[in-house]
């Protein structure tokens, strides 16, 4: 039932609608701004919202107009259009999540020791990796593949001899583990990260035969893949991988070009932002340019902004696009180069 959300939004696009009147309680009437009703008498008002069951229809008796509210402002003002989607979603309070998530992982050594690890999960609710963890709101799924250790450089050295120096360990920190597995559920790589602002991130790779993607394992390559930036960003959303800096010529290797939407970061300011967009454009890729009025950088801070992961998965869908169109909706959104 959406009466009282098509109301409301009927009322905020009013302002644009010529001699908008309400006729009664569910029934509101305009000129049509999608044929003008008539060149030759401005007296003419013949689109209608009305009530009909639970929702209100547009319908003008003119040129047959005839669509939801929600289509009608998508029509209208993409703006109010976004903003009823994102209402509508925290009214169902719809989330998003993976496709699947597969627990079955190899059986090598160095499995074995990222098992030592304790997981996000087993922590203590007061431990900081944990307080860490909830404070970005990553969904509680997650908690239990991501693990903590106090020591990241001497842990990791039992993996790799020798990775890291003497004088490395005496900088020595607790990380959270990011663990990236293949297709086949290998475990592969891993990104350390910090609790600090410095260094918040290192990268160890241990079969560099692989694409360095992360959330292969989960993958459903029989549908649509979106490929985020960061593996934190790619937790929130359906059938998504991260890149976490490889590069883009890794994705062939995974499926075909036109099953990918790259959404990098949002910064519009940065020339380098629109240089990686323009090419993977350039490549060949489908990418996702966010309107103007989205002002935050990444997936993670729309989350804690307090968006939905359903409306952002229809944002992304709404405003991914290739080829020449991609380029000029890049040449529009960012001012630099």
């Amino acid at each position: 039932m959406t009466a009282w959300l098509d109301r409301k939004y009927i009322l905020l696009v009013s302002n644009r609608l010529e001699s908008f009147k309400q006729k009664s309680e569910n029934l509101y009437n305009c000129k049509c701004p999608i044929c003008g009703d008539s060149k030759t008498s401005k007296a003419k008002k013949r689109l209608y919202f009305y009530l009909k069951s639970n929702d209100f229809r547009v319908f003008c008796h003119n040129c047959g107009f005839n669509s939801s509210v929600k289509y009608f402002l998508k029509r209208m003002d993409l703006g109010l259009y976004q903003q009823y989607r994102l209402e509508e979603l925290k009214n169902r309070n719809e989330t998003v999540s993976p496709h699947f998530i597969s627990f079955k992982h190899d059986n090598s050594d160095y499995m074995e020791q990222l098992r030592e690890l304790k997981k996000i999960s087993q922590l203590s609710y007061n431990h900081p990796a944990k307080l860490y963890i909830e404070s970005r709101k990553i969904p509680n799924l997650y908690h239990s593949v991501l693990r903590w250790t106090p020591e990241f450089m001497k842990w990791t050295n039992g993996l790799i001899p020798e990775k890291f120096t003497a004088r490395n360990l005496g900088l020595d920190e607790g990380r959270i583990v990011i663990p990236f597995f293949s297709k086949e559920n290998k475990f592969f790589a891993y990104t350390g990260r910090s609790l600090n602002d410095s260094y918040r991130y290192i990268l160890i790779v241990l079969d560099k035969s692989l694409p360095l993607l992360f959330g292969l394992n989960n993958l459903n390559l029989t549908r649509k893949i979106l490929v985020v930036e960061g593996p934190i960003d790619s937790m929130f959303l359906d059938n998504c991988i991260a890149m976490s800096g490889s590069n883009i010529g890794d994705l062939t290797k995974v499926a075909e070009r036109d099953r990918f939407v790259i959404i990098f970061d949002n910064e519009p300011h940065k020339a380098e932002a629109k240089s990686k967009i323009f090419s993977a454009i350039e490549n060949g890729f489908k990418v996702c340019i966010f309107p103007s009025w989205v002002e935050y950088k990444d997936i993670n801070t729309m989350i804690l902004a307090g968006w939905n992961p359903g409306y952002i998965q229809e944002l992304i869908e709404d405003n991914s696009y290739s080829g020449l169109t991609a380029k000029i909706k890049l040449q529009e959104r960012y001012c630099n180069g």
